[in-house]
């Protein structure tokens, strides 16, 4: 697929010192220190190599370009475009990560070209592959339970590779949205696919239906712009993730995820429904670039207080520290005391309330309003947990 914000880096990105000899053009390769005849896939291969260095942040000891399969004990002659390695500690050995393979402007991405990508990759049993021309690209990682490779949006960065991290694209075509006197009779709908659980009180599931369907509709954005806490760069729309829990486990399923901007540090927060077994949770989880998504609120659903057709959603406190156990609620209430007082009322922690009159979007105000203060709540409860696993 054409990947336009590829083609954006790229162009600003420069390629080598390019030296003539005997009337030819060549790149003096940073990589294999010597001076390389210039093509066209050629200055692909340079802008590949220099992405990779400035914005995959790949150390430049752990790319091999052109190298021969016979340097990973394969018998064979041939070459693969561009490897990125890692190092396993353990073992004190070298293996491969990625393989890439770069065509020039004018070549298709056909079936060829992944072919021969999978089958490096296979013999190099490497995690991730990508293939490009500049222009359209191809990025995929093996998914070990699935036993195939998955299609990513992009190459992640080399941190997250090491973490086995990466932004699958979901080919699913997104269901049509309810009408708001729909809600009630599809009810059940979100039971039935287990996002909800089925003891959800059927007094919530179409307010929750209309809930979890605003957040999977990209039509609407959240703007952009600084909130009181956090200045949100980019409503990045749908991601699949795979989140940690404090217990070990994982939430897999679709997010809205947000690019935000938080104390000088950029992240992703994610909002999300999830069937916990014996009841809904409402989900706010975070990353940021090298780290697995963690879950920073799993709010229960059964904490709404439903009053009409107003929804407020208290909260307790409840906090665990990984696996230090559990935080203590009023620490936590004096933090927020400190941080973001506006979330509490009455000495009592209160996230927003919500109204069930029409379809909710994300780009209304009392959802924008909601929304800034669930995530502000969850990024002062990252910070409680920071401030204890220091202590």
């Amino acid at each position: 697929m054409i990947d336009y914000e590829l083609q954006k880096i790229l162009e600003k990105i420069s390629v080598p010192s390019v030296y003539k000899d005997l009337g030819k053009e060549y790149y003096l390769d940073p990589i294999r220190k010597k001076l390389i005849l210039k093509t066209p896939e050629e200055t692909v291969r340079q802008k590949i190599i220099q992405y990779l260095l400035i914005n995959k942040k790949v150390p430049e000891n752990m790319i091999q370009v052109e190298m021969l399969l016979s340097k990973y004990q394969i018998k064979s002659k041939r070459r693969a475009d561009i490897i990125v390695e890692r190092l396993i500690e353990s073992k004190k050995e070298i293996s491969v990560l990625a393989v890439i393979e770069c065509k020039a402007p004018d070549i298709m991405l056909g079936d060829s070209a992944l072919d021969q990508i999978s089958d490096y990759a296979a013999k190099l049993n490497a995690e991730y592959v990508w293939v490009t021309n500049g222009i359209n690209s191809i990025a995929a990682r093996y998914d070990f339970d699935k036993n195939m490779y998955v299609d990513l949006k992009e190459l992640p960065e080399y941190k997250e590779m090491l973490n086995g991290l990466g932004d699958i694209i979901n080919t699913a075509k997104p269901k049509k949205r309810f009408k708001f006197e729909e809600l009630i009779k599809n009810q059940d709908y979100y039971c039935e696919d287990y996002t909800f659980s089925i003891d959800t009180p059927k007094g919530l599931r179409p307010f929750l239906t209309n809930f979890f369907e605003c957040l999977l509709d990209t039509a609407h954005k959240m703007p952009e712009r600084q909130y009181k806490h956090f200045k949100l760069l980019k409503d990045y729309g749908i991601r699949y993730l795979s989140c940690g829990t404090a217990s070990g486990g994982s939430y897999d399923g679709d997010y809205r995820s947000f690019l935000i901007e938080y104390k000088n540090n950029t992240m992703f927060v994610n909002l999300s429904f999830f069937n916990y077994g014996t009841h809904t949770i409402l989900t706010v989880s975070s990353d940021r670039g090298g780290t697995i998504p963690h879950n920073a609120l799993q709010y229960n659903i059964n904490y709404i207080i439903p009053v009409a057709n107003e929804y407020r959603f208290p909260h307790n406190g409840r906090i665990a520290i990984g696996k230090k156990g559990s935080g203590k609620a009023q620490e936590l209430k004096e933090l927020i005391a400190k941080k973001a007082p506006e979330l509490l009322e009455n000495g009592k922690i209160y996230i927003g309330t919500l109204h069930n009159n029409n379809l909710l979007y994300l780009d209304q105000p009392e959802m924008i309003k909601f929304v800034e203060r669930i995530l502000t709540y969850a990024l002062i409860r990252d910070e409680y947990r920071d401030i204890k696993l220091k202590e």
